[in-house]
């Protein structure tokens, strides 16, 4: 789990804040790769549940780190992971 500036452990909610303001769409996300832009701008149009999931899986990269940080299974998180993937490249923007 990240540190803040005084040691102390990053609570869940700042983990969250901390990932909007890193993973947020922007203007020249990736020196024009259209592909990535969509790809983000997909991300921050799931329902927020769903977008947390991703970003703390992105931040994380541990199926049981996010298990763990939500109080739930890895297999439930990989399952999730799973769904909100296929929804995400079924977006045309991608295509």
């Amino acid at each position: 789990m990240s540190t803040r500036k005084n040691d102390r452990p990053e609570t869940l909610k700042e983990r969250w804040r901390r990932l909007c303001m890193e993973y947020a769409p922007s203007d020249n996300i990736m020196d024009g790769d259209d592909t990535m832009a969509a790809l983000k701008m997909s991300v921050f149009n799931l329902p927020q549940t769903d977008r947390l999931l991703m970003l703390l899986y992105a931040d994380c990269g541990s199926l049981r780190e996010v298990g763990h940080l939500l109080g739930v299974s890895h297999m439930t998180v990989r399952r999730e992971i799973q769904r909100i993937t296929k929804e995400i490249l079924g977006n045309e923007n991608l295509h």
